[in-house]
């Protein structure tokens, strides 16, 4: 049986998830170019940015 239990979630309900949870979002990672810092401007980056400003939380990941 497949499950995907984040489906129907927005990137801002999973980040507010994991708040919950006491998620180390500086250990997560999300950009797709794999530098040293992530770059703040693919669209992976913008999507967790975004989330995280949606729920009020700052993002502990350093942005080059």
């Amino acid at each position: 049986m497949l499950q995907a239990p984040y489906l129907n979630l927005t990137k801002a309900d999973i980040v507010k998830l994991g708040t919950g949870l006491g998620v180390d979002y500086s250990l997560t990672w999300t950009c797709y170019r794999g530098e040293a810092l992530a770059c703040g401007k693919c669209g992976s980056c913008t999507e967790r940015l975004e989330a995280f400003r949606e729920v009020g939380v700052e993002d502990p990941v350093e942005y080059g």
